[in-house]
């Protein structure tokens, strides 16, 4: 299932009243959204990803709105979307915090967010492709991914790209940070346990050895952030 039918399947009533995509380098998200009939915008640091992006929106016909910006202030009015997506992007910002109290901002009442957030002691790290890089300090770390020639092209159109300034959580500091500006937080593999299993008993044992492997054994957290 790709990702913008995975979400439908989680928020379709909310994305028929708008869908931001932030982060959207150039535009699958958006173009997905828009070809499915969707009223899509996109928000894009990376210049060269946004020409690209609407290039290829003239290209298929399609109407949508990328603009050049960042999280952390975005050129949309308040409460202009009901469902914002975040995947693979808040290790990168700034200012991981500001980009979400934007994406609350833009929201509507009740409107959802899907966020991605990288695990701060996950045991294997999806950027640089090593193990055990998590559970070193980060100058350490930076040492290590230099000497295996491991550092990614960095030239700031695209955000953070070195891993000792990148952002990564804990899940507990995500469900803080986020409960604190006013969303509620739901664990989309925690949906997909309680929806698969039906016997309690079951469900809470696979949810109890989830949430402990979840410490180090999940690379990245993916969660529904819903606006309060």
């Amino acid at each position: 299932m790709d990702h913008l039918k995975y979400m439908v399947a989680y928020a379709e009533p909310l994305m028929k009243k708008g869908v931001l995509d932030v982060g959207s380098g150039e535009g699958d998200f958006v173009i997905a959204a828009a070809a499915a009939g969707f009223n899509a915008a996109g928000i894009e640091l990376n210049p060269d990803k946004v020409e690209i992006a609407r290039a290829i929106l003239v290209q298929k016909r399609l109407k949508a709105e990328i603009r050049e910006g960042v999280g952390e202030k975005m050129p949309f009015p308040d409460e202009m979307f009901g469902f914002v997506n975040c995947s693979e992007v808040t290790e990168h910002v700034e200012n991981t915090e500001e980009v979400l109290k934007e994406i609350f901002r833009v929201l509507i009442p009740g409107g959802v967010a899907y966020l991605s957030f990288h695990n701060r002691y996950g045991y294997f790290d999806q950027h640089f492709k090593m193990f055990g890089i998590n559970w070193m300090p980060r100058a350490w770390a930076d040492v290590i991914c230099r000497r295996q020639e491991k550092i990614r092209k960095y030239n700031g159109k695209s955000g953070r790209q070195l891993l000792g300034e990148m952002h990564y959580f804990r899940y507990s500091q995500i469900v803080k940070m986020l409960n604190s500006l006013g969303f509620r937080v739901q664990d989309t593999r925690e949906l997909r346990i309680e929806k698969r299993f039906k016997n309690l008993l079951v469900k809470s044992l696979v949810l109890a050895i989830y949430r402990v492997f979840r410490c180090t054994f999940i690379n990245t957290f993916h969660v529904l952030a819903t606006k309060a």
